[in-house]
């Protein structure tokens, strides 16, 4: 086969090329890239009946009417004046606004909304919701918590957690997902305030917000069986809530997670895509929640453990900048673990491990693989590189933000390169990080104390 007639479909469906070859190609030509990047947006996949590979925009599908009529403007206004909404911009810090517990939809009967037919029918109102099973959550998993308490087994523990993230909702399980500090409503607003103090690190405009109980609920009901009105009223929720502008891009995810393996569900851009915006938030919870089910090869509980939905500004990689998982911008990362009680720096590892990533792309070799482990290789040198370059300093100025950080106990931060930007994107508990093993010394390590149980004022129920 002579230069320039790589025929990149053919190598992309059986490799004719060995990756390396691939990947040194697509690294040294842009015009081979361009040409590979083209050949992998043409080549036909067949449809997946895996969740976690089909992405929000064909979940949602393209029947986006917006619902109206005083019924459901009344659902939406009660539902945003039950939100509490968390804004941050850098330099100008953060407001707030407090929304009330529930709704005041009281006028609004179940015989109202049997009336109407199946796809104009919502699923919820201010302070009704539809279950997927009648019972009593909060008493289950209250025996879990109670039976691990007493016998310390695992097994009551990994219920205990598999059951919050996956079981129908009620006011007391809703607060307890509020308990969980790997989500964004406990650390971000202590980052920003440091951020604010220090000149070096950037923190994106984010909006955080709490999601009402009646919406949140919606994420552990099958997605296929939501009406059409119910979608709408949650993008239209959404619109409100987050003050979305049509006219920009936006990162989106849960308190906890953002979907990003498939980064068209992360990324939602310009245009009519941000009117839906709303049910982009509802599939990835709905994903995250499904990852904690029984019937999955492997059950993860932790990622549908938030009430939080999160949208934030999209940072524009750099021209050039190569992209795995449909469409994640390869920069550099560092994550670093620290202990916020001490002030101290416990490591630093590359977030794109390479014998990690080579590692992942060999498990799957679809068609995506492929793709990701050509780009991944391509870039892996250039991303190992700076990091190498650039490591030090970062420790350096996260030792400096550290005494004005007001968390306690030690974490995880991740530290993102955009050009010559440090973007401080994302803190968790460190021993629910990746890579806090085979960073941090194990006579430093101190795991956090967990709470899951509400405290009075944590029960804000109505009198």
């Amino acid at each position: 086969m002579r230069k320039g007639e790589t025929d990149w479909e053919a190598a992309l469906q059986k490799p004719l090329l060995s990756l390396e070859e691939m990947a040194a190609m697509i690294g040294t030509s842009p015009e081979a890239l361009a040409a590979f990047e083209k050949a992998y947006a043409s080549v036909e996949t067949t449809d997946s009946d895996n969740l976690f590979e089909v992405p929000a925009r064909t979940a949602i599908g393209e029947d986006h009417t917006r619902v109206a009529g005083n019924l459901y403007t009344k659902i939406v206004e009660d539902l945003v004046s039950q939100t509490d909404i968390w804004h941050y911009r850098q330099g100008e810090g953060a407001s707030i606004v407090s929304g009330q517990f529930l709704g005041q939809s009281d006028d609004i009967t179940p015989e109202e909304i049997k009336a109407l037919p199946e796809p104009e029918r919502p699923q919820l109102t201010g302070n009704r919701m539809r279950v997927d099973i009648k019972g009593n959550t909060a008493a289950g998993l209250l025996f879990l918590y109670k039976k691990w308490k007493e016998t310390g087994r695992e097994m009551f523990y990994n219920c205990f957690r598999q059951g919050l993230d996956m079981m129908d909702l009620d006011p007391l399980s809703y607060v307890m997902l509020g308990k969980n500090p790997a989500s964004m409503g406990h650390w971000l607003p202590y980052l920003a305030e440091a951020a604010d103090r220090h000149a070096f690190f950037r923190i994106p405009e984010t909006t955080l917000v709490r999601v009402p109980l009646p919406l949140l609920q919606l994420s552990r009901l099958d997605f296929a069986t939501l009406t059409p009105a119910t979608k709408a009223i949650v993008d239209q929720w959404a619109e409100a809530a987050f003050g979305l502008d049509p006219a920009r891009d936006y990162f989106i995810k849960t308190g906890i997670f953002s979907s990003k393996f498939d980064f068209r569900n992360a990324h939602v851009p310009a245009g009519k895509e941000i009117g839906d915006l709303g049910e982009y938030l509802l599939y990835i919870a709905f994903q995250a929640s499904q990852m904690a089910t029984p019937l999955n090869n492997r059950s993860i509980y932790g990622a549908a453990t938030t009430n939080e939905w999160c949208v934030r500004e999209y940072i524009t990689p750099p021209d050039g900048t190569m992209a795995i998982y449909h469409g994640l911008p390869l920069r550099t990362e560092y994550r670093v673990f620290a202990d916020c009680d001490t002030d101290t720096v416990l490591g630093i590892h590359n977030y794109w491990d390479p014998e990690v990533m080579r590692k992942r792309f060999a498990e799957n070799r679809s068609i995506d693989d492929i793709h990701d482990a050509v780009t991944f290789r391509a870039e892996e040198k250039k991303l190992a590189q700076r990091y190498e370059r650039n490591k030090d300093l970062v420790c350096s100025r996260i030792r400096e933000l550290l005494p004005d950080l007001a968390l306690h106990g030690q974490w995880s931060m991740d530290v993102m390169q955009s050009g010559d930007v440090f973007w401080l994107i994302d803190m968790a508990p460190a021993e629910r990080s990746a890579y806090y093993k085979e960073t941090v010394p194990e006579a430093l390590r101190r795991p956090m104390e967990e709470h899951w149980l509400p405290e009075q004022e944590d029960l804000k129920l109505p009198e």
